[in-house]
Parts: C-alpha cells; structure tokens; sequence
C-alpha cells in the first residue's frame, strides 16, 4: 500500500470497516496508530466526527497525506492474531487475504500488527496505556458509517516526535494536526504531550510543538 491511499478511497474505508467489524467480533482491543491514525483524526475533524461523509467533505483531500501501511496495535497474543486472519477472508469474503507473520496483506492493503510492547520502540512500557487510553472515531462514507479506535491524539502527536530522524511527512502531520485541531476548537492536551516524551526520555523534542504552535498562531 506504500503511499496508495487515503481514508477518501472507499478501498481503505472498506477494509477498515471490516477490520473493525472483526475486531469487535472476536473481542480484540486494538488501536490504530501512525499515518492512517493522522488522517482518521484529520478526516473526524473536518466530517464533525462522520456527520459529512469523507468522500464529500471539501477540501480534505488537500490535508490527508497519502501513507504506507496501516499500522495496528492488538492486544492479544501471535497465534491468535495468525489465526483472525487466516479467517477473516471467512467472515468478509469480498477480500483476498494474505497472512504472514505481523502483517496480513488484505487485497492491496498492508496491515501491520503490534502484538507484544517489544515492538512499540520508544513506546514498549506505554503499550498497555496506549491501547487504553485509545479514542473511538466516527466517519462515514456515502451512507457507510465506521466507528474506529485510534490512538489518543496526544499519544499520535508524541509518537512522531520520537523516530531517530524527525521526517517531513512526519512536520506535515503535526502541523496539520494541530492546525486542524485549532480551527475546529478540538483541544490537546500539551501537558500530556510534554509528559509522554518526558517519560520517554525526549522531551528535547517538545520544542518543535513550541515552534509549530507559534507558526499556527
């Protein structure tokens, strides 16, 4: 999926909608974090959370960076995780599904799965706290509606400040963030913010928020 989609693309619509669907059938707790989280929250901020559907929503198409792969935190265990896909093509048979080890290939659609903190880097001890503190989403496409766990904004906003090397996809999503955020009166918690990258022992890196929100001013 490397830089296909957008949450606009009914493809990607629909395969989250049956990931959820699935998720919730089977009693997974999941979060969705990284690109697709950004422009879930984008996307939720212009629809007035699914009130406009995103396929008719001005303008949106201009904020929403195309990404890579879906990324997913779970909380579950491999096996169990192996086994929701190798039987999800059962339950939604209008996709293909391919299953390997932490990632399923749904149609075009990567989805790459987090089961175990080992594989949240910077943010292995915050696993459990991230998937709980995870907020649920509302969209809708045409007459579709989803309603989605994504990762608690603050956390989002702190996760892109914790790579190695800072990208310039990962400036135009907190810049779009949180000028969205603003224009629409959605609050950040910026003490949160300044916590987790304390926590996380980055908090050098908050001075680009300090920066962003002052262009945004």
């Amino acid at each position: 999926m490397k830089g296909d989609y957008n949450i606009q693309d009914k493809a990607l619509f629909d395969t989250l909608t049956a990931l959820v669907e699935e998720f919730d059938r089977v009693n997974v707790t999941y979060a969705v974090i990284g690109g697709v989280a950004v422009q879930l929250y984008i996307a939720a901020l212009r629809s007035n959370n699914g009130e406009y559907p995103v396929n008719k929503c001005p303008g949106l198409d201009t904020l929403l960076r195309r990404t890579g792969d879906v990324d997913i935190i779970v909380k579950s265990e491999e096996f169990p995780m192996v086994y929701f896909f190798n039987n999800f093509a059962n339950y939604h048979n209008q996709f293909r599904v391919v299953n390997a080890k932490n990632y399923a290939l749904i149609d075009k659609i990567t989805i790459n799965y987090m089961d175990s903190a080992d594989k949240l880097k910077w943010f292995g001890h915050l696993y459990l706290r991230t998937l709980d503190t995870a907020n649920k989403l509302r969209l809708s496409y045409g007459k579709q509606a989803l309603s989605i766990k994504t990762q608690m904004i603050e956390f989002l906003i702190a996760a892109k400040l914790t790579g190695n090397r800072i990208q310039e996809k990962d400036f135009w999503d907190l810049a779009t963030l949180l000028r969205e955020s603003k224009r629409k009166g959605r609050s950040i918690n910026y003490d949160t913010i300044k916590g987790i990258l304390e926590d996380v022992h980055r908090l050098e890196q908050y001075a680009i928020i300090e920066q962003l929100r002052s262009e945004i001013a």
